[in-house]
């Protein structure tokens, strides 16, 4: 009788113990439930796909309230109108994640036009045509980029050896690093080579429509245009170099202030040193605070 309620006990508190490990672990974020989803489907045929897609709209709708539901439905007639005038199947999952991806791609654009046109706004440039042909041309470099970003990663990764390109570690624990091989020298160099052909052929690309852009807002001509397009990266690259638009464009006391707050958030005066003794970001020297001697007649601090 007594075996039987010591293994009783056991077995709830092993239960207990259980239910508490998951529920430390919580809930798959969603990062974690796509993954899960897109490992699933890699082994599915096209037409298991479609139908695995189905099922979950269905659970989604069987969730939603007959609001939500309504606002749902007309949303996925919109977006299947939309696959098909672009020549796309509506009924292949693959086409609704590149519609969702091109939808993500349209509102980082719209985000991007919309600041630059503030921006020239604030800067006096207000002729709306001469806002347009900026900003198209703006929008024109990320995709005619694209290649170029492409073989600039991939020359990248050519630099990158698995763990730092440590083969053995010493008897006192000190990693030892062997050179690259020549295989990865060569890789190196190909890759590199195909970046920098590629790179001489954007100079020129980029150049040849800079002089349209002239061409059509007449920009080296115009002081306001050409100053704005110049010291926002543009037509003069260096302006990235000195710390981009945001340095370029902020005044001297907001840079200032923006330091001022640190040091205030961690205890320091400008000027004077943080109470651990060390530098603060205004250079003072590494000294230790002394406190000042007390007055006559009142209490030492």
């Amino acid at each position: 009788m007594k075996q039987t309620v010591i293994f009783t006990l056991i077995v709830f508190l092993a239960g207990g113990l259980l239910q508490i490990a998951e529920a430390q672990r919580g809930a798959p974020s969603r990062d974690e439930r796509r993954q899960q989803r897109r490992q699933e489907n890699e082994n599915l045929t096209p037409e298991q796909r479609r139908q695995n897609w189905e099922a979950r709209w269905n659970e989604r709708l069987k969730s939603a309230t007959p609001e939500q539901r309504q606002r749902m439905i007309e949303r996925r007639e919109q977006m299947q109108e939309r696959m098909r005038e672009q020549g796309l199947d509506p009924n292949d999952p693959n086409s609704w994640g590149q519609m969702m991806r091109d939808g993500r791609g349209e509102r980082a654009s719209q985000e991007k036009a919309d600041q630059m046109r503030a921006a020239m706004i604030a800067a006096g440039i207000l002729d709306k045509a001469v806002q347009d042909e900026i900003i198209a041309f703006v929008l024109r470099q990320d995709a005619a980029r694209a290649e170029l970003l492409r073989l600039a990663q991939t020359a990248a990764q050519t630099l990158i050896r698995p763990e730092g390109g440590v083969q053995t570690v010493a008897d006192d624990g000190t990693p030892v690093r062997v050179p690259p091989s020549p295989e990865s020298n060569a890789a190196v160099q190909t890759a590199f080579a195909a970046y920098e052909t590629a790179l001489g052929a954007e100079r020129t690309r980029y150049g040849a429509d800079l002089k349209q852009l002239d061409e059509k807002i007449q920009f080296s001509t115009t002081p306001r245009i050409k100053a704005f397009l110049s010291l926002v990266g543009i037509t003069d690259m260096e302006t990235h170099a000195i710390g981009g638009p945001e340095v370029v464009f902020s005044a001297p006391e907001e840079r200032r202030g923006g330091r001022n707050r640190r040091a205030d958030a961690r205890g320091e005066r400008p000027g004077e040193p943080n109470p651990n003794g060390e530098p603060n970001e205004n250079g003072a020297e590494n000294r230790e605070i002394e406190a000042p001697a007390p007055v006559e007649g009142e209490p030492a601090p």
